[in-house]
């Protein structure tokens, strides 16, 4: 799943006059401006409407509040969480990747509403329980015992979200993020740091790299436990 940069989104956030809106158009246009304000609660009506070239009191038509907004763009975010194929008995390990993948991308684009939208989300917001659904799914179809559903589960939704939210932190451009790093690193007293002195000239890992590293030891896990609680 490949979602844009909210920054090169917002370069086409003003409309033409007599532009027609939708419930669509409203939430894209929403949820690229709440993270580009930093907050859900600094997102308003009113700045919708003139990213829109719209009246602010045409958006009560497809929304009666702004809390039905908010709620909307939560099930937006969640939705985009939801794997892209229907799961097979053999599948579950790669039907995990999927959902993993889709919140990390998810998180990535949208790192500060993404985490307001989690504290946001109710028993309302369906999209969010179809994405606990699916989790539970595929890690039942793996043989773990029940009680550790629910575990795996959370283990799941915390890596993929701490790698999302965490690429953010080397900014648009990862690789010249991690070299500037790498450059303090070098700068350390070996003395003072001899592990970090040690590993300084090793090669950067991509994002990609710690990803794939991280869900294939998941993964080895869960077989592992589901493999010796097949024998008892």
């Amino acid at each position: 799943m490949t979602l844009e940069n909210p920054t090169a989104q917002s370069q086409n956030l003003v409309f033409k006059a007599g532009t027609s809106l939708s419930t669509e158009l409203i939430l894209d246009t929403a949820l690229t401006l709440a993270e580009e304000v930093g907050s859900l609660e600094k997102l308003s009506l009113r700045k919708i409407g003139k990213a829109l070239n719209a009246d602010p009191t045409a958006i009560y038509r497809y929304f009666r509040s702004k809390n039905e907004l908010l709620q909307a763009m939560a099930d937006r975010i969640y939705s985009r969480m939801l794997p892209a194929r229907d799961i097979k008995d053999d599948d579950w390990a790669t039907q995990l990747i999927e959902i993993a993948s889709s919140v990390r991308s998810v998180y990535l684009v949208f790192p500060t509403i993404g985490l307001e939208v989690t504290n946001l989300s109710t028993s309302d917001t369906r999209a969010a329980s179809y994405v606990i659904e699916a989790i539970y799914l595929a890690l039942g179809k793996s043989g773990l015992p029940e009680s550790q559903i629910p575990v795996f589960g959370e283990v799941l939704l915390f890596m993929a979200i701490g790698v999302g939210t965490g690429e953010n932190l080397f900014g648009t451009d990862p690789t010249r993020g991690k070299e500037l790093v790498r450059q303090k690193q070098t700068r350390l007293d070996p003395g003072e740091y001899p592990n970090i002195s040690r590993h300084v000239g090793s090669p950067i890992p991509s994002n990609e790299e710690v990803f794939k590293l991280a869900f294939g030891m998941l993964i080895e896990k869960i077989s592992a436990i589901a493999a010796a609680h097949a024998k008892n």
